[in-house]
């Protein structure tokens, strides 16, 4: 036994090193084949994929979409998370929180009472919250539970509120047909939920709002929607849409201005104050304007172009809807988040936003 004792430590030592060769080669390609994957996806759909192969984002059907890895939390308690993402190209304002069962409570931000799905298998997977049940209710179309029925029967970590729907992932998807279901079942999600909140009522708490909403839309000469509050049409000729928008124990409003055609620059202009999130990480432009550069963080492909575009104009613009607001500007728009429900804002702020477009040149 003792003769044997050397030549078993020998063997096991053997294996033990073999095996975290072979676990290394194994993790080295994966890792290869996520990045192939995620490029010849992004590829096909029209959409970027990172320098590192680890996450692509861009734009399908007008809406925003991401699949990759997520940096979450600070310090010692920051890690990594691989999650796909697709924004509603409005918001549902009913204050939607569908999420799995057993999720952990950190992650869980409720809006309204749980409600039923009506579905028995729904039901059991699920937890359904919204503001009026009458409303829910009636968002819960056929379409909705047999494409949220497909959803989370193949991903099982699913995450739908008023903003997008998302899939949590245990770990980047390699194969190329994995991840294009993914993408495909997350938008047949997010237009189904969409084409039902067309027959949906407003929320109760808006209607008072109506009447002003009606008046702003005919003084910026675009149309009505009632059914979320919204408006949409064109200004000066760029497509404008406002909407009320679910935030905290409130409402608020979204304002977004897309630009006329043009090259893109990869142009991504925050505030200061935000993290990068999902949609971005590194670099920030200076334009030699203290107080601009310390109040956005800019992102671009030809930053000398960018500097270019934003002019004294174009940021003075810019200033002011900042001060209204939460801004965003990409290639796309300008995207303005505002507080404030009230007409006259509104209009002030929309004439604004094709004065920053005007002088961006777009």
């Amino acid at each position: 036994m003792d003769t044997l004792l050397p030549i078993f430590c020998l063997f096991a030592g053997v294996a033990l090193t073999v095996g975290a060769i072979a676990a290394g080669i194994r993790r080295g390609v994966r890792q290869l084949s996520v990045a192939s994957t995620y490029r010849n996806v992004a590829q096909l759909l029209g959409m970027e994929v990172d320098t590192r192969g680890l996450s692509i984002r861009g734009h399908l059907h007008g809406r925003r979409i991401w699949v990759g890895e997520v940096m979450e939390g600070y310090g010692t308690s920051r890690h990594t998370d691989v999650r796909g993402v697709i924004s509603f190209e409005r918001p549902l304002s009913l204050g939607l929180h569908i999420h799995r069962k057993g999720r952990a409570a950190r992650w869980i931000r409720r809006r309204g009472p749980q409600r039923p799905f009506g579905d028995l298998d729904l039901d059991r997977l699920l937890q359904l919250h919204g503001d009026d049940e009458s409303r829910v209710k009636a968002l819960l179309t056929p379409s909705v539970r047999q494409t949220v029925h497909t959803l989370v029967k193949r991903w099982n970590d699913i995450v739908v509120t008023d903003e997008d729907v998302q899939v949590w992932l245990t770990q980047p998807l390699a194969r190329e047909d994995e991840l294009q279901d993914l993408i495909q079942s997350m938008l047949a999600t997010a237009e189904a939920l969409e084409a039902a909140r067309l027959e949906v009522a407003p929320p109760t708490a808006l209607e008072p709002l109506l009447e002003s909403w009606e008046k702003c839309a005919h003084a910026l000469n675009i149309r009505f929607e009632p059914w979320l509050p919204g408006m949409s049409g064109d200004l000066d000729g760029r497509p404008l849409r406002i909407s009320a928008r679910r935030e905290g124990d409130g409402y608020a409003a979204s304002l977004s201005l897309g630009f006329q055609a043009h090259p893109p620059l990869g142009l991504l202009l925050r505030p200061q104050t935000e993290p990068d999130g999902y949609w971005s990480v590194g670099q920030d432009i200076q334009v030699g304007e203290p107080a601009f550069d310390a109040a956005f963080v800019i992102k671009g492909w030809h930053p000398g172009e960018v500097v270019e575009r934003l002019n004294p104009q174009a940021r003075s613009a810019l200033f002011e809807l900042q001060n209204t607001g939460l801004l965003t500007v990409d290639d796309r728009g300008i995207v303005l988040r505002l507080s404030l429900l009230d007409a006259e804002t509104l209009v002030r702020c929309a004439h604004t936003a094709s004065q920053a477009a005007k002088a961006l040149g777009w």
